[in-house]
């Protein structure tokens, strides 16, 4: 008997913190904008958007420093459980596609595909652009698949 070629979908949320700030909230999408720890001088960003990002800010950056760097910064403070729930949505997204998920952290996970060309009609990455797609239409946050 053949064996069916194997299929790991790897799936990433993209700037998963700043993401969700943006769901909730899409006036933050056309600004940059970072989430961080707190929003005094003493915070650090967790999660910048790609606006954000062409100012060289990344997480772990000191809010005195990111202020500096680009002063017209949104600041978000983080709010986990609000990424835990979205996190948890997501995921459930992923395991009503596959049997086979291994999440790796609040916005990574390991999707087997294997097999479920047959049970989707379509190829393994045909496949991935309908986890995408569902991903963005119920939760407004983009993740990328490889």
């Amino acid at each position: 008997m053949r064996s069916l070629p194997r299929a790991i979908a790897h799936i990433d949320a993209d700037c998963f913190f700043a993401s969700v700030e943006i769901a909730k909230n899409p006036q933050l999408a056309d600004i940059p904008m970072a989430v961080c720890t707190r929003t005094d001088n003493r915070g650090i960003i967790v999660s910048a958007n790609y606006l954000a990002r062409p100012f060289g800010l990344r997480a772990g950056t000191p809010l005195f420093k990111a202020r500096a760097m680009c002063p017209q910064l949104k600041l978000v403070q983080s709010n986990f459980r609000d990424y835990e729930e979205y996190s948890d949505k997501m995921f459930e997204i992923f395991q009503n596609t596959s049997p086979d998920v291994e999440i790796s952290s609040i916005d990574e996970a390991y999707v087997d595909l294997t097999g479920l060309r047959l049970l989707y009609r379509t190829s393994h990455f045909g496949i991935a652009e309908k986890i995408k797609n569902e991903v963005f239409a119920k939760l407004k946050i983009p993740i990328s698949i490889g």
